[in-house]
């Protein structure tokens, strides 16, 4: 038995023999290239292959394909967030805990640590402090992931303790839309 399996592992599989007689060796120093047998089609394409050798029937049944995945969501942001902005400053008189409340929220979202984002923009929420700059913060955020129902969730929150109503409503509605 232990003499079949030395054989077994040191005998070539057939695939390899017949691998290694179809290229014939390199001489030295020359370089080699692998060459089609034959071209394909664009209908003999595989799945995986550019969309340019597909042709645009391929291109049109994609856009078609997905054309109103995620419009509520897409919509919301158009009304609410104009685009990327500078971030806004706290005020000079905000007190340091606040402050380092917000750089740790804004460093985790930077570096797409959305739980310690969230959860820091969620002490801030709590205690009521800053926010104008959190939901600044929060509606930009969700320009860059805008399908992070956590963030949704957060920025509902904010809006809500701001007495914002009818917007968090619509933040809660979009989380809420994201989890279907």
């Amino acid at each position: 038995l232990k003499g079949a399996l030395e054989e077994e592992e040191t005998a070539p599989a057939p695939e390899a023999e017949a691998e290694a007689e179809a290229v014939p060796e390199a001489e030295a120093g020359a370089e080699t290239f692998w060459v089609p047998e034959e071209e394909t089609s664009a209908e003999e394409t595989a799945v995986g292959a550019p969309a340019e050798a597909k042709g645009a029937d391929w291109l049109q049944s994609v856009e078609s394909a997905t054309e109103g995945e995620d419009t509520e969501v897409e919509e919301w942001l158009a009304e609410h967030v104009v685009g990327e902005e500078p971030r806004l400053q706290p005020p000079p008189n905000t007190p340091e805990r606040y402050l380092s409340i917000l750089a740790q929220a804004r460093e985790a979202l930077d570096n797409e640590d959305f739980d310690t984002a969230v959860k820091n923009y969620s002490r801030l929420v709590k205690s009521g402090k800053l926010l104008e700059i959190v939901i600044a913060d929060l509606e930009a955020a969700l320009v860059r992931h805008p399908v992070n129902v956590d963030l949704f969730m957060t920025l509902g929150d904010a809006y809500l303790k701001n007495d914002q109503l009818a917007e968090a409503m619509e933040a809660y509605n979009k989380a809420e839309a994201l989890l279907r």
